[in-house]
């Protein structure tokens, strides 16, 4: 399992591209929309989002409350990211609600789970990361990254400083995969 903590070296800072923005983010704040903060990784805030914070705000009487909006472009994408995102964070035991266009998180403890990827790359990824930090999250078709990022579990698993040391295992046997089994064909 990797640190609860990832640095990022060398992001990329030209503002092509809007989910450049993505550390900006981080902490996330109570309302991000698609449209006009964040593209398609706003899918990982999504997926993140759920995660308990390690350390509650101080004074916080109420759990932390996100809320993604303008998410309707994401039903017409590899599949409906929409619908897949609550459904799938609600197999690992998330509170997550469907309104509209929107998605509302609220953090709590959750739970390792099989997870479908819909063959979608983003799906695969967003929940790979979620797998970091929670164990027993274990994807159907992780090769679907192939896509767009073929070498991401490669990335995730490689040693520090071209990986995150994260240690990846067989869904079914539990035996840890070499870096050569990691790259999706």
């Amino acid at each position: 399992l990797a640190a609860s903590r990832v640095t990022l070296r060398n992001w990329p800072t030209s503002g092509l591209q809007v989910d450049a923005r993505f550390p900006a983010y981080l902490p996330l704040p109570a309302q991000v929309s698609r449209q006009g903060d964040l593209g398609d990784s706003i899918m990982t805030a999504v997926v993140l989002a759920a995660v308990p914070a390690l350390e509650p705000s101080a004074g916080s009487a109420t759990p932390p409350h996100y809320r993604f909006t303008d998410l309707g472009c994401l039903r017409l994408q590899e599949c409906e990211r929409v619908a897949a995102l609550r459904t799938e964070l609600a197999r690992c035991g998330a509170e997550i609600t469907e309104r509209g266009d929107s998605l509302e998180v609220i953090p709590g403890p959750l739970h390792g789970a099989e997870i479908e990827t819909y063959n979608d790359h983003r799906m695969a990824m967003g929940f790979g990361i979620l797998g970091l930090k929670i164990p027993g999250i274990r994807l159907k078709n992780p090769a679907c990254v192939k896509k767009t990022f073929p070498n991401f579990f490669q990335k995730l698993a490689a040693p520090p400083p071209h990986g995150l040391g994260a240690e990846l295992r067989d869904g079914r046997t539990g035996r840890p995969l070499a870096l050569d089994e990691l790259l999706a064909q």
